[in-house]
């Protein structure tokens, strides 16, 4: 059930929601000739109701009380959410499902903030059975360039008025898990490469996990959470 869930993930600017996840759907529709009415497009975070309320709890700047940990458990709350009412719904029925941000998100904020990663996936299966993509699309970007954005962004929220070393050891944690991740197909683009646009890099990767679903296409277990922690 899970070969039709693909998932990005990576920081904020990169590309994520305006290139990656709408060329993902025009690749679907065109060169695996897949019907748009089944393909749903969501956010691990916000793509709930319940959700968008949490979102925007985390990203005012006026919620400076809340820890870290509680931080990180409530964005497992929309996850949960958008997991339980969008995603698995969704694979049920057989529509390919692709989400902005899952899971990883969670694992790389907790590291920044020192909290155990076993915490953050007690906390997330508590609520709901963990569900994980055969193939994730991983936006890098080096800490220059993601900072250069960040200072163009007039209108920051609380996560993106944070300090350079706090970005540093969230880029540092997305870089990392995402290498560490050996029960599903991982494809990695670079933000910002000026010799290779965002757009050519994502067709390469799809064109290769495509010749992956050609020559064996896998359906993984749910069962396998631990492979999902680094």
């Amino acid at each position: 059930m899970t070969d039709r869930f693909i998932v990005v993930e990576g920081m904020n600017g990169t590309g994520k929601t305006t290139i990656v996840v709408p060329k993902i759907v025009q690749f679907l529709m065109k060169e695996m000739k897949v019907d748009p009415r089944d393909i749903v497009t969501t956010h691990g975070l916000s793509g709930t109701d319940a959700g968008k309320g949490i979102k925007d709890i985390l990203t005012d700047p006026k919620n400076k009380r809340l820890d870290s940990r509680t931080e990180v458990f409530l964005a497992n709350a929309a996850r949960s959410a958008v997991l339980d009412q969008v995603i698995r719904p969704a694979l049920e029925v057989d529509k390919w499902v692709i989400c902005d941000r899952y899971i990883l998100s969670s694992f790389a904020y907790a590291y920044v903030e020192c909290i155990p990663q076993s915490d953050v996936l007690s906390s997330f299966t508590s609520v709901c059975n963990l569900i994980l993509p055969e193939f994730m699309v991983f936006v890098d970007v080096s800490l220059a360039d993601f900072m250069e954005f960040n200072k163009s962004n007039k209108k920051k929220d609380k996560i993106e008025s944070r300090t350079e070393p706090y970005f540093k050891k969230a880029i540092g944690a997305f870089r990392e898990l995402a290498q560490a991740q050996d029960n599903m197909h991982v494809g990695t683009l670079t933000a910002y490469k000026p010799d290779k646009s965002l757009q050519y890099q994502l067709k390469l990767v799809l064109q290769e996990w495509q010749e992956f679903k050609n020559g064996k296409i896998v359906i993984r277990p749910t069962n396998r959470k631990s492979k999902f922690i680094h």
